[in-house]
């Protein structure tokens, strides 16, 4: 498939899902008021960190394997697939062993016995369907990732929140349920594409990888996983630590400003999902050309479009969630300045990643983790949710900072490489609107 094909098919998905995820999330706030909005947000950080923690890095590292050395679907789909339920049930015990001190001395009263139980139930779906998609990633079905991934979640949530909430009025309790069921419905049909996928193709030989090859896996993806541990630590320790100093409608009011500024950064993370399988098949002198292209196009893009979702986020906010949530879009100008630099870090980890050298973005997520977690214990107590924006933002430059001096040291680019416009860009741009016009 085109590179810029793909990357369509993945940003006409994320943004059609958007608008789905911006009415459900009205539909939820109408619903529930924020304060039990801002439970519904705090039932599932520590699931979805354990997912994140738990899986071990092989994500990129079965994209890495299938396009490198595997090459067969059967047993990527056959071997991940038990092995994420294995995972899932390891997990959900792990959470059952740790109950009384996940409720009481974290949560502190703030989260009930029965929505604990309902957001462990989550983590095996939320396990396999993980890895399903990294599966569609890995064998480049761009268009049925975006979607699986997009679209068909955010259809199946908004229908779940008008059944839960509106017609049977179930109140916080269906609004816990909805996250669980659209991984339920998500993954049993991505487990059923797969394995139709697998019978048209008509493999015949083993269904399982060997223990070899599924050991190098699993070292390369522990060293990658490293790295996703720091930049899920740094995008979610900010929630974590509000959680004991802040009230739940607080919790919410960040929640609102975080959806917005993934509206921003959307167009990138689709660019970035077309470009992990792209980056494995190339050599070091076409990923230089690609990135440096891709990173200049996505600073100004994303710099445009974050002004004006800033401009407009008091009004639209205002009038969709009401008054009380106004203080979502101060945080997020505060979110706004360091979107553009995430992009471009996010696309020299892709860079190391799939050049074998995943080690490497370790220390660019690092070094963002550092700079939050200084923030944060410095000024948290004292400005709570403006102290939590202001950390990601900052993180997200030094991020980048350090991005451009290994990209330089193992790619030989210069910043004015990603900042200055050249006449052959222009005409590049004009050149391409006039194509997609056609």
């Amino acid at each position: 498939m085109n590179f810029f094909k793909g990357v369509l098919n993945v940003v006409l998905g994320k943004y059609s899902s958007q608008i789905f995820e911006i009415i459900s999330s009205i539909l939820i706030v109408r619903a529930l008021g924020s304060n039990d909005y801002g439970i519904y947000v705090i039932v599932y950080i520590i699931p979805n960190l354990i997912v994140s923690f738990g899986s071990f890095g092989l994500g990129p590292a079965i994209i890495y394997f299938y396009n490198s050395k595997v090459k067969s679907k059967k047993k990527i789909v056959v071997s991940f697939t038990l092995i994420s339920l294995l995972l899932g049930i390891f997990f959900m015990i792990f959470m059952l062993l740790f109950k009384d001190l996940i409720l009481i001395d974290y949560f502190k009263g703030k989260v009930l016995e029965t929505y604990f139980y309902i957001s462990i139930l989550f983590i095996p779906f939320l396990f396999l369907r993980k890895f399903f998609l990294v599966m569609l990633q890995a064998f480049y079905e761009m268009k049925k990732y975006s979607f699986f991934n997009f679209l068909l979640p955010s259809v199946i949530r908004f229908s779940l929140i008008v059944v839960f909430l509106y017609l049977f009025k179930m109140g916080l309790i269906g609004g816990i349920l909805i996250p669980l069921g659209v991984n339920i419905v998500i993954s049993l049909l991505l487990f059923i594409y797969l394995f139709f996928l697998l019978k048209k193709k008509g493999e015949y030989d083993s269904p399982f990888i060997s223990f070899n090859c599924l050991k190098e896996i699993f070292l390369f993806g522990i060293k990658n996983h490293i790295g996703s541990i720091i930049q899920k630590t740094n995008d979610q320790i900010a929630k974590l630590l509000l959680v004991v100093f802040v009230p739940p409608s607080h919790i919410g009011f960040f929640n609102i400003a975080l959806r917005f500024s993934n509206i921003i950064s959307s167009f990138t993370a689709s660019i970035t999902t077309v470009l992990v399988p792209k980056f494995a098949k190339t050599d070091k002198s076409r990923i230089k050309d690609l990135f440096t292209k891709i990173s200049k196009y996505s600073f100004y893009s994303l710099t445009l479009f974050g002004f004006m979702i800033g401009i407009i986020s008091p009004y639209v906010i205002e009038f969709f969630y009401g008054k009380e949530f106004l203080i979502s879009s101060e945080l997020l100008w505060l979110l706004i300045p360091g979107i553009p630099f995430i992009a471009i870090a996010r696309f020299s980890n892709a860079s190391f990643t799939q050049t074998g050298k995943p080690f490497v973005k370790s220390i660019i997520r690092g070094t963002g983790l550092i700079v939050n977690v200084l923030i944060l214990l410095i000024f948290l107590s004292r400005f709570k949710i403006y102290a939590a924006s202001i950390s990601i933002s900052l993180s997200y430059f030094f991020m980048f900072i350090t991005a451009i001096i290994l990209m330089k040291k193992e790619f030989d680019i210069n910043i004015g490489d990603i900042f200055i416009l050249t006449k052959n860009d222009i005409y590049y741009i004009i050149k391409f609107i006039k194509e997609r016009m056609k």
